[in-house]
């Protein structure tokens, strides 16, 4: 009989070195060598004698390899993945809808270098700021115009909305983000969460209203109205607008509207700054009859913007209870 093995040394220590490195093996040889002793007509006491010894190795063998096979166990694996973070976030956080003419480049097969870019950000900010920007899922939406894209969050959506409605620019998502992830822990609701964001947005929202010089020219409201409105903001239901006492709120609007177009024919801006506790309802409220009126409160104001009153609304001879 021609044997072949795969490696220089020695059969028979090839052959012990394995069988002692399997106890398990060694055991089985235990068991077949005692059945045979107990079988009748062969030599029970050699079988019995080799069973014995074979079972001894078996046992020896396998306490020897306890503690390596338990400090494998317990030692951490070295091909372990690392964890991402992006995976513990919902699915398609952050999406990006693109019309038809736009897919080009959103298209690496058609050399798009958008994918690239959203990388390259995406890798900056964590490294710069240590912020984990989700990933963006990317789709085409044929209900688009060719040239037109949307950008959709998750669960931050109602906040852009109110953000858009009021016309204030939702390019700088990094700081609207941010914001939310200040605030989203204390409140959940999206007016509040939308003040909290236009908050990091002054800047921005003043720069729209700016002129030239640099000077914001604002509208104000005297204090005993101001005080009014306030006092029925904090009576009404959240999400709800301003509830005005059916012979005010006509009042107000007829001084808002004299006033604005005195404002605007002298080439002034159409803002009006108000308290931050009444600026969301009163919106809500003047936006269906004067919806060409900005509101900004006094926390929207950046602190380098210089602030002219341009007029001032007062209802001292008109004021009913509200």
């Amino acid at each position: 009989m021609v044997t072949r093995a795969a490696s220089e040394t020695n059969m028979g220590k090839e052959l012990t070195a394995q069988l002692l490195v399997h106890p398990r093996a060694m055991g089985m040889a235990a068991a077949i060598l005692f059945g045979f002793g107990i079988i009748p007509g062969l030599p029970t006491l050699p079988f019995l004698v080799l069973s014995g010894l074979a079972g001894a190795m078996a046992y020896a063998t396998s306490k020897r390899q306890a503690p390596a096979v338990a400090a494998e166990e317990n030692a951490p694996s070295a091909t372990e993945v690392p964890e991402k973070i992006e995976s513990l976030l919902p699915l398609d956080v952050l999406e990006l809808q693109v019309g038809y003419a736009l897919i080009p480049s959103v298209d690496m097969g058609q050399a798009g270098e958008l994918l690239e870019r959203i990388k390259s950000i995406r890798r900056q900010c964590a490294q710069e700021m240590g912020i984990v920007v989700p990933p963006l899922h990317i789709r085409d939406n044929l209900q688009l115009n060719p040239a037109e894209y949307a950008v959709l969050l998750k669960g931050v959506q109602k906040v852009l909305q109110n953000l858009v409605r009021e016309r204030v620019s939702i390019r700088d998502l990094l700081t609207i983000l941010e914001a939310l992830a200040d605030y989203a822990p204390l409140t959940k609701d999206p007016e509040i969460l939308t003040e909290f964001t236009r908050q990091r947005l002054a800047r921005l929202i003043c720069k729209a209203y700016q002129n030239e010089q640099g000077v914001l020219g604002v509208i104000v409201l005297e204090p005993s109205i101001e005080a009014l409105l306030i006092d029925a903001a904090k009576r009404r239901e959240p999400g709800a607008p301003l509830a005005l006492d059916p012979k005010t709120a006509p009042r107000l609007l007829d001084r808002l509207a004299s006033t604005l177009e005195k404002v605007l024919v002298s080439g002034g801006q159409a803002v009006l700054l108000c308290s931050p506790t009444i600026r969301a309802p009163l919106k809500r409220f003047l936006e269906r009859f004067l919806p060409q009126l900005a509101l900004l409160s006094h926390h929207e104001i950046a602190p380098e913007v210089q602030v002219q009153s341009t007029a001032t609304v007062g209802l001292s001879d008109a004021l009913e209870t509200l």
